[in-house]
C-alpha cells in the first residue's frame, strides 16, 4: 500500500511485452474478498496483491493462493514504514498515528510473513533510479525466462501531469495495445 504496487506493474508491462495481456494485471484482492482464485500460475500474468497486509473477509482458497506464491516470481517493494505512513496518512486525509492504528497489524502480518519465502525483495528508491530500473528488468527476465523489450520505458516524470493523464486514459482505452501503460493511481496528494 502506497509504496509503489503501479509503478512497479507498469514497469514491468512497459519492458516485459510477455506480460502484456487481457487484463493487463490481475488485482488478486479483489478476487479474494469474493472467495475466487482466477490465477492459473502458468498464464504469465502480473498478480497484484497486498496480501498479507490485507486479508480478504470470507472464505478463499488459502492453499491456492500459497502455491501461486511458490510458483510465481513474486516481487516485494522494501520501503520505509514511516514513508509508507505519510503517503497513507495524505491519501486518506488522516494523520499518521491514525493510519497506524488502522493499518498498523498489516505491517507487522507482512513482516512476518515474507522473510524467509522465495521473493525478489527490491528498494522502492529502486523505482525512481533509471539505472536500478533496467538493471531490474534484466534480473526479472532472466528469472521469467522472457525478453525484455528492446527499448527501456522508464516511468513518466511526476511533473508531466497532462502526459500522465493522457496515457492513463490511453491505457484504459486499449488495454494491452496501449504504446506506454500507465496503471498508477497518480494523485496531487
Amino acid at each position: 500500500m502506497r509504496s509503489g504496487t503501479h509503478v512497479m506493474i507498469d514497469l514491468l508491462l512497459n519492458n516485459l511485452p510477455a506480460y502484456r495481456n487481457r487484463p493487463l494485471y490481475i488485482d488478486l484482492d479483489q478476487h479474494l474478498r469474493r472467495g475466487e482464485m482466477p490465477v492459473d500460475p502458468q498464464a504469465g500474468y502480473v498478480v497484484k496483491t497486498h496480501y498479507p497486509f490485507t486479508i480478504p473477509g470470507g472464505k478463499f482458497p488459502e492453499d491456492r493462493l500459497m502455491g501461486l506464491f511458490e510458483n510465481s516470481l513474486v516481487i516485494t517493494i522494501q520501503r520505509d514504514q514511516a514513508e509508507i505512513l505519510r503517503s497513507l496518512a495524505r491519501w486518506h486525509a488522516a494523520t499518521s498515528d491514525q493510519i497506524l492504528s488502522r493499518f498498523g497489524d498489516g505491517f507487522d502480518r507482512f513482516n512476518a510473513f515474507w522473510p524467509g519465502r522465495d521473493r525478489m525483495a527490491i528498494d522502492h528508491r529502486t523505482l525512481f533510479d533509471r539505472d536500478a530500473m533496467q538493471m531490474l528488468i534484466r534480473q526479472i527476465a532472466e528469472r521469467t525466462g522472457t525478453e525484455p523489450a528492446r527499448r527501456f520505458v522508464p516511468p513518466p516524470a511526476r511533473d508531466a501531469t497532462q502526459r500522465i493523464y493522457l496515457m492513463k486514459a490511453t491505457t484504459r482505452l486499449l488495454g494491452a495495445r496501449a504504446p506506454r501503460i500507465n496503471t498508477t493511481i497518480f494523485t496531487l496528494k
